[in-house]
């Protein structure tokens, strides 16, 4: 049993969109990190990195992550795009599943995501190519394995699919 699938990779590279798609196909059952955060804050990521600040967002994320990694065994989960900056955050995905990163390239992602609910782009549409600069190392480096989301999520989920053999 290869365990929990954790999809990581730049905001807007589509992993909800696949996860979704992917547990709706193969009967997993889908967690969104970000989606687990809101619901037990009761606020938005936005407000979360407004009110409490990036540490804290990171902290909150590592112990869903923690629970998730403990508690589900063969679950499809959509990671934060900055889960892979902690170390730790790695351990826990590797201990408990595989790693794909869903890789996306970088003018349509900054062509087609709304900078106005991700904290970490506030400032401008270009600091999405320096977030995704400052990351893309760990990205590759941390994962297990990579598809290219560069047709439509049907086609996407099939390949993450055909690539686990689910």
């Amino acid at each position: 049993m290869m365990g929990n699938i954790y999809l990581t990779g730049m905001m807007g590279c589509g992993k909800t969109a696949i996860g979704r798609k992917t547990a709706r196909k193969t009967g997993r059952k889908f967690l969104d990190i970000d989606a687990c955060i809101e619901k037990e804050t009761g606020s938005t990521i936005t407000h979360v990195f407004e009110t409490l600040g990036e540490a804290a967002f990171r902290k909150m994320e590592t112990d869903m992550l923690r629970r998730i990694a403990v508690k589900e065994k063969d679950a499809i989960v959509s990671c934060g795009g900055g889960i892979i900056l902690s170390d730790e955050n790695i351990d826990l995905m590797k201990q408990s599943g595989v790693i794909i990163y869903i890789e996306r390239d970088i003018e349509e992602i900054a062509g087609s995501v709304s900078i106005k609910n991700r904290p970490v782009l506030r400032q401008d549409r270009d600091n999405i190519k320096r977030v995704f600069e400052s990351r893309r190392q760990r990205y590759e480096s941390s994962c297990d394995r990579s598809i290219l989301n560069n047709a439509s999520i049907e086609e996407a989920a099939d390949l993450l699919i055909a690539q686990l053999k689910l």
